[in-house]
């Protein structure tokens, strides 16, 4: 949800900066050339499809440096393993913490 956010504000940080640049008073026409697949379906412009594998690739890192943060935080944990085992050993050592501080509480 915040990533979309952040999509759609640097949408509107483009478009401005495409109608700022302008140097008549009417907003620029930008064209992006769109070509139909077999299916009869349009294919993405190229401009679009680049921009929205940087904005995917920006999201996977994110999603990578997080998980590198968990890995940290677990103890004994390998470095490397799947994303699913590293989440159920997340899940394993909340729950132990969370047992633990109800203990110390009660």
């Amino acid at each position: 949800e915040e990533e979309e956010e952040e999509e759609e504000e640097e949408e509107m940080l483009c478009m401005k900066t495409e109608m700022s640049s302008s140097s008549s008073s009417q907003p620029r026409k930008v064209e992006a050339k769109m070509t139909t697949t077999t299916a009869g379906r349009q294919k993405i412009p190229s401009t679009s499809r680049s921009k929205h594998s940087e904005t995917e690739q920006r999201r996977r890192s994110k999603i990578n440096d997080r998980f590198q943060k968990l890995r940290e935080i677990i103890p004994n944990s390998e470095q490397r393993r799947d994303k699913a085992s590293l989440l159920l050993e997340v899940i394993d050592y909340i729950q132990f913490l969370q047992h633990k501080v109800s203990k110390l509480e009660g």
